[in-house]
């Protein structure tokens, strides 16, 4: 391929025109670059969230099997930990069949105060639903362009949720930010 480019290049007659289309061609490739790293980062930041997720949905599964039947503790627990990621429980009920519906039904109403719960329960699960949330709504922030994906409920629910965490240390790298879910999910899986 780029010797065909060289060829088609050797065949501009003006040296200005050659160096135009070098520079477009270094413009492409830094823009690619940019995408690359870009998509990358987006890649490892949705890993590290679905990393917080799953460990978070299981600690939450633990506590709530003790107090209720296995179905209704999974209920809870899912719909904790979405309301906790910034997903709507109100959603998930509308887009529910039975028997799904009626136990989001009957618990909906206690969501947020067993995710408040949690947060104030267990610092480290505070921490790290608080650390998520804010990497999820800067990357809400890089699509605004596109409408985002979080709708104006769940910005504000995001937004309350993130008045528990101002005394949190943020540091937006993204890697770091993996290497923490993974050790938060090593760590907490084991003792589970």
């Amino acid at each position: 391929m780029f010797k065909k480019f060289k060829v088609y290049l050797s065949r501009r007659k003006s040296h200005k025109e050659k160096k135009d289309l070098m520079n477009n061609v270094l413009k492409t490739s830094n823009l690619i670059q940019h995408a690359l790293e870009g998509k990358q980062i987006i890649s490892i930041i949705l890993e590290a969230s679905r990393l917080i997720t799953l460990t978070t949905f299981s600690i939450l599964l633990d506590k709530y099997k003790k107090d209720n039947d296995a179905y209704t503790a999974q209920v809870l627990a899912s719909q904790v930990t979405n309301y906790l990621t910034g997903q709507s429980v109100e959603q998930s009920y509308q887009r529910s069949g039975e028997p799904l519906k009626s136990v989001i039904g009957k618990i909906k109403g206690m969501v947020p105060n067993k995710a408040l719960e949690i947060i104030n329960e267990d610092p480290e699960v505070g921490e790290m639903i608080i650390k998520n949330l804010h990497f999820m709504k800067h990357l809400d922030w890089g699509f605004k362009e596109t409408g985002g994906y979080l709708s104006a409920s769940q910005k504000a629910q995001v937004d309350f949720l993130l008045k528990y965490g101002e005394d949190i240390s943020y540091d937006l790298d993204h890697d770091k930010f993996l290497i923490l879910a993974k050790n938060f999910k090593s760590k907490r899986l084991k003792s589970h």
